[in-house]
C-alpha cells in the first residue's frame, strides 16, 4: 500500500510543480516565507524538497515522484 501524502508533502509536490526550475533551497526558503508555521526552518524545508525530487538518495533519479493517491492525483 502506498504512503499517503501529508499537508506538508502536498505543499512541497505544489511548490515543485509551479517552481520546476528553482534549485532546492530556493524552493525552500520561499516555503519557509510563505507557510512559517508549517516548515520550521529553511533545512527543514529543504530535506522535504529533496525527499520529493528523490534527491537523497546516490541513486536519485533527479525528478520529483509523486506517491500514488497524493492531492495531485486527478
Amino acid at each position: 500500500m502506498a504512503k499517503k501524502v501529508t499537508i506538508t508533502g502536498a505543499t512541497v509536490l505544489e511548490y515543485l510543480e509551479r517552481f520546476p526550475d528553482l534549485p532546492s533551497r530556493s524552493i525552500a526558503r520561499k516555503l519557509n516565507e510563505d507557510h512559517p508555521l508549517v516548515f520550521t526552518g529553511i533545512e527543514a524545508a529543504r530535506a522535504l524538497v529533496r525527499y520529493y525530487r528523490g534527491q537523497n538518495r546516490k541513486s536519485a533519479s533527479g525528478k520529483f515522484h509523486k506517491p500514488a493517491g497524493s492531492v495531485l492525483d486527478g
